[in-house]
């Protein structure tokens, strides 16, 4: 017989099948080359990115932007954002009976910004000069009104931005959950007859008022910003006191913006166009 046996089985078969048993699972057991390659290349690529990444953050937390979440804010990368500013009012002033048509405009957790100019004469000394406020429909100030009116007709805007009526104080009135009108501390002496600029971020809890870019006064609520209907607008001075004091560029977002960002914007050099 050509074949050696051992412990009863042929050698020599055994041995060639026991190779080509091994040679196939060996085969089957290794991934191919190229998808190891592959997942090699894109794991070193991953570090990269990710270190690049770090650097940029702390580039642009500490030295100039990097990334844009905002438009305008200065930054070279724009990342997508649900926040978009809406503008209304660029080349003429607010008037008393149309109303700022923003879309996606909620109770609180947005900001609000607009230049005022302020003749400097006044209708009347008890009327509110009022700059701005937010109402299903147009509301309007009779001669006779005083400061109670902003608990009366204006008793369901959650926010109300007006002038004294006797000097240049700016003050800021909001409803809270409990129906009590809070008014912020005033901003005294602001700009006569010179474009100014007023940024309002409204959050749930408190309000952030700047002038000129500058943070002048933050008032809390504790009870939480009052929740009005969907459809409610903004609207500019009625028009019993429109004539003398004006607004105009009135910008929406419906995110709070952060303090680098209304500074940015608060700082902008204001046109004089839309007022003379």
């Amino acid at each position: 017989m050509p074949l050696d046996y051992y412990c009863g089985y042929p050698c020599a078969v055994n041995i060639k099948c026991h190779h080509s048993y091994r040679k196939d699972m060996s085969s089957l057991g290794q991934p191919p080359s190229l998808l190891m390659t592959f997942i090699k290349y894109s794991f070193y690529t991953s570090v990269v990115l990710f270190v690049l990444f770090g650097i940029l953050l702390i580039l642009h937390f500490t030295f100039f932007d990097i990334f844009s979440f905002v438009t305008g804010d200065n930054g070279l990368i724009p990342i997508p954002s649900p926040s978009t500013a809406q503008t209304m009012f660029t080349t003429a002033t607010a008037t008393s009976d149309i109303s700022c048509n923003f879309t996606n405009v909620t109770s609180d957790s947005y900001t609000i910004m607009f230049d005022v100019y302020m003749k400097g004469d006044f209708y009347t000394t008890n009327i509110p000069r009022i700059l701005l406020y937010r109402s299903d429909v147009p509301l309007t100030l009779k001669s006779t009104d005083t400061l109670d009116v902003l608990t009366t007709t204006f008793n369901n805007s959650n926010i109300i931005i007006y002038l004294d009526p006797t000097t240049n104080d700016l003050y800021v009135s909001v409803l809270d959950t409990t129906n009590n009108r809070i008014r912020s501390e005033p901003i005294t002496n602001v700009p006569l007859r010179t474009p100014f600029r007023i940024i309002v971020v409204f959050s749930h809890t408190f309000i952030e008022i700047y002038l000129a870019g500058d943070l002048i006064k933050v008032m809390p609520f504790s009870a939480g910003a009052a929740t009005i209907a969907n459809k409610t607008y903004f609207f500019g001075p009625p028009s019993l006191v429109n004539q003398s004091n004006k607004i105009a560029r009135i910008t929406y977002w419906n995110s709070e913006l952060t303090s680098k960002v209304v500074r940015m914007f608060g700082k902008q050099v204001i046109t004089t166009s839309p007022f003379y």
